[in-house]
């Protein structure tokens, strides 16, 4: 894997530009510097960054060495969905550059609806929750080539019949490979279930009704750790609380709440991260100073609390309205803030905040950020793709179309789940009423 040592191209150019824009104000500026502005104004434009050697780097004291993939693609770059426009970006973790990596325009049979959960699988794919992708504008998993932005149907309720998705949050990747969601059912129950990223076959692996009897419980992310443990964020009775649950036997079990760690910080926790040292990081609504988001740490062995970040902390403190976090390799804090629109870096020791990304640093692409992934260390391994230049019908129903047929004739779905296979036909343009 090759390296490149990245430094931001304005820590070089924009001071012999303000330099020499200041002549130009006072019209003191000769016939070679106003070229050479010219030139200088055109590079600025036209590049982000620029590599160097290590030794000039150390001199500037601003280095960011970053592993670089493929096509562009650097461990650490920062993957969002966006629900407004309903395409999924890469910002460049240094520039905060933005680029759209895939749309329906971008992948000729676009499915994407209404996009709510991102992860990364360990090949480098994107998968995404999408609310009514699937069939009978039901829910839906998607995987997304980085490279391509071509989209690729992996689960809804007509493949994995009866199906068990509904209203899915979140989503996280088990190290073995399986897709993991918190799911809301159509009793208002949470559930976790577990889908096979080859078969889309769906699995009910936990459900709040078993375990937890209080109406008022309200989970609202999803984490795994690297031994494959489940953890849960939400409320419970109406008190902010992390939950476990056994991959296995769905068992659940509470690791911190504000009693376990009085006095307690979690009061509206939204989303939850797990650092390289297994750590518990997790944004709330309504618990630090000033505008109320704040990011906690949690002890997931003790339950022990700690207050990382606020607006208190930081001076100036960014935080309007965080929507999701994510690590980077250095255990950095990433969160996307959805009023300001915007990317921030929260540092782990200090709590300080830095502005990686927003419509004014860059090309001015967000509209409703919904959830983060940051680009892990993995080769991209490409996947099939669709065959589009194939028009026949065989190429352009999908397999589960065909199969659903094989189970209601033997039985295994109702006539309603026929009918939305149908409807999806309908919906594609591949029948004609």
């Amino acid at each position: 894997m090759a390296y490149n040592i990245r430094i931001p191209l304005k820590d070089i150019l924009v001071p012999k530009f303000c330099t020499l824009a200041d002549g130009l104000v006072n019209k003191v500026m000769t016939k070679t510097q106003i070229y050479f502005l010219m030139i200088i104004v055109i590079s600025l434009f036209l590049l982000s960054n620029f590599y160097s050697n290590s030794s000039y780097a150390e001199e500037l004291g601003r280095v960011d060495i970053i592993p670089t993939l493929e096509n562009g693609f650097h461990t650490d770059d920062i993957i969002v969905i966006d629900q407004d426009a309903n395409s999924i970006i890469k910002v460049d973790y240094v520039t905060g550059r933005q680029t759209v990596i895939s749309d329906n325009s971008i992948s000729p049979l676009g499915i994407f609806e209404k996009l709510v959960g991102i992860t990364i699988d360990l090949n480098g794919q994107i998968i995404v929750a999408d609310e009514r992708a699937g069939c009978g504008r039901g829910p839906a998993i998607i995987q997304v080539n980085p490279l391509t932005g071509m989209q690729k149907l992996v689960s809804d309720n007509c493949r994995s019949p009866p199906g068990f998705l509904f209203k899915p949050i979140n989503l996280e990747m088990h190290p073995e490979g399986d897709i993991i969601i918190l799911n809301r059912d159509k009793s208002e129950n949470y559930n976790v279930i577990k889908i096979n990223p080859n078969t889309g076959m769906q699995k009910l692996i936990s459900e709040s009704k078993v375990f937890f009897t209080d109406p008022f419980v309200e989970m609202k992310d999803i984490a795994i750790a690297v031994n494959g443990e489940i953890i849960l964020v939400g409320k419970i009775a109406g008190e902010g609380a992390v939950v476990h649950v056994d991959p296995v036997s769905g068992v659940q079990k509470i690791i911190s709440d504000n009693r376990i760690s009085p006095p307690g910080f979690l009061v509206k926790p939204e989303g939850i991260t797990i650092d390289s040292m297994g750590n518990l990081l997790i944004n709330d609504a309504d618990t630090g100073l000033i505008q109320g988001h704040a990011i906690i740490k949690v002890d997931a062995h003790s339950g022990l609390q700690t207050l990382i970040s606020d607006n208190g902390i930081s001076e100036p403190g960014l935080f309007l309205d965080l929507t999701g976090l994510d690590i980077d390799s250095n255990d950095n804090i990433i969160v996307i803030d959805e009023d300001a629109n915007a990317i921030i870096k929260v540092d782990p020791i200090t709590g300080s905040h830095t502005l990686i990304s927003d419509n004014n640093i860059s090309l001015g692409l967000f509209q409703d950020l919904k959830g983060i992934k940051i680009f892990p260390d993995v080769q991209i391994t490409p996947s099939s793709e669709p065959n589009t230049t194939k028009l026949g019908v065989e190429n352009m129903v999908p397999e589960w179309i065909r199969n659903i047929f094989v189970f209601y004739a033997e039985e295994k779905i109702s006539e309603e789940e026929l009918l939305n296979a149908i409807q999806f036909l309908l919906d594609k343009g591949i029948l004609e009423p």
